[in-house]
């Protein structure tokens, strides 16, 4: 019996901690179903988070909202959405998740794709779009057909380059035909010969040398239209053959040399559009009998017309200031009309022009250079303008003709030898005192030499 009641009590024992066990848990279970569905509301929020999880939010919400919208929406899509995503982040977790996502899944998605997919779409890509497609467009389809000075051109053809030092001739040239130049371009051919160990240039047109030439104005190339608005250097030196030449009045410029050695030429128009003549451009043309220099030119180079043989008339226009070293430098002229726009007669620039009887010096002229007028033998009148303030070295020697000179007032200087061997100059009138003169050289052979004593010259002085 007792280990019956025993039994017994393990049992009741048994049965009351059960009781209590489940009496414990009901009153659990009734509590946590009384107070709030916070467990319940944690797990339905696990469950979905394959669209719009807490940590996911800020990508998985930019790339939906990215991919339905336009190309350029990339950006004024992130700003809407940083907006709805920040409440879903903080608030989900305490309230229930029905507000949230839907908030954050319905209406960002809705509102973002319209506002900023609507007018950024439009601003970006109308804007962009048609200004940089018009402008860029037009301006280089216009330049290289419309722009007058790429279509601008310098004749060319022949080009000398120097070689081997001649002595009493100066350096040996050495002629070459660029196949490129203008003169193909207009039809024309070259080659050279040696006369007499001199080289010479012909110029062909349809197998015929070429003796008068007639430049144009224009020419066609590849579809375009060039204009030739200078004469290139040494373009057509030594074209013996040639007896005149036509410039077009599109022409402004005559380069170094450009008709040097051009033998034959007699006849040339130099219109009044003509700015610039350069050194060397007529040297030696030995049949050019005048040359008028327009009022155009305000740049004329040294030894532009050297050695003219036949040259007898010169005429320089209002254009000119200086008359630069050797510029009509023997020559042949008898006839010389200097413009009163001249300040400087440079050096030698009349030099050796054996048949000069008389010139007239303008009162704008203050510097008579170097050797300006020697061996001028022929050369009897001259007036020496109140204006010219310096005489150079040898300015007038040998002017065997000379019988009397007035010098200025305002003279402040005499060059070495300036009347040098002037031979037959018996007189001598000096206003002014205001110079320096050394009687030995600048006056050597014109008045001591002449007889007269040394002390009544310096007296003189």
């Amino acid at each position: 019996m007792l280990q019956r009641i025993t039994k017994s009590k393990e049992y009741i024992y048994i049965f009351a901690l059960i009781f209590s066990l489940s009496l414990f848990l009901g009153i659990t279970m009734s509590g946590c179903g009384t107070s709030g569905s916070v467990a319940p509301v944690v797990l339905p929020t696990v469950e979905p988070t394959d669209e719009p999880t807490v940590e996911p939010t800020e990508e998985p919400t930019v790339e939906p909202t990215v991919e339905p919208t336009d190309e350029p929406t990339v950006e004024p899509t992130v700003e809407p959405t940083n907006e709805p995503t920040v409440e879903p982040t903080s608030e989900p977790t305490d309230e229930p998740t029905d507000e949230p996502t839907g908030e954050p899944t319905g209406e960002p998605t809705d509102e973002p794709t319209d506002e900023p997919t609507g007018e950024p779409t439009e601003e970006p890509t109308g804007e962009p779009t048609e200004e940089p497609s018009t402008e860029p467009s037009a301006e280089p389809s216009e330049d290289p057909s419309q722009d007058p000075e790429d279509l601008n051109v310098t004749l060319t053809g022949f080009h000398w380059t120097q070689g081997e030092y001649v002595p009493g001739w100066g350096y040996l040239q050495v002629f070459s035909f660029d196949e490129n130049s203008t003169l193909a371009k207009l039809g024309y051919t070259g080659e050279t010969t040696t006369v007499d160990d001199d080289q010479v240039a012909h110029l062909y047109k349809d197998g015929v040398e070429v003796t008068e030439l007639t430049i144009p104005s224009t020419f066609e190339d590849n579809g375009k239209t060039y204009t030739i608005t200078a004469i290139g250097k040494e373009a057509l030196n030594r074209c013996a053959a040639l007896t005149s030449v036509a410039l077009p009045e599109s022409v402004t410029s005559i380069g170094e040399g450009a008709f040097g050695f051009c033998s034959s030429l007699s006849s040339i128009n130099l219109h009044d559009n003509i700015a610039a003549i350069g050194k060397y451009a007529f040297q030696d043309c030995s049949a050019l009998t005048e040359a008028t220099i327009p009022d155009s030119v305000t740049d004329l180079q040294k030894s532009a017309f050297y050695r003219c043989r036949s040259l007898k008339t010169a005429v320089i226009g209002s254009g000119v200031t200086v008359l630069n070293e050797d510029v009509f430098s023997a020559c042949d002229l008898t006839s010389v009309t200097i413009s009163d726009s001249v300040i400087t007669i440079g050096e030698s620039a009349f030099s050796y022009n054996e048949n000069l009887t008389a010139i007239t010096i303008p009162n704008s002229v203050t510097t008579i250079g170097e050797g300006a007028f020697s061996e001028c033998t022929s050369l009897a009148a001259m007036n020496i303008p109140s204006s010219v303030t310096v005489i150079g070295k040898s300015a007038f020697s040998k002017c065997n003709a000379f019988t009397a000179i007035t010098l200025p007032d305002n003279l402040e200087s005499i060059g070495d030898y300036a009347f040098y061997h002037c031979e037959n100059l018996t007189s001598i009138t000096w206003k002014g005192t205001t110079y320096t003169v050394d009687t030995r050289t600048a006056f050597h052979n014109a008045l001591i030499d002449a007889g007269v004593a040394e002390r009544d010259f310096v007296w003189m002085i």
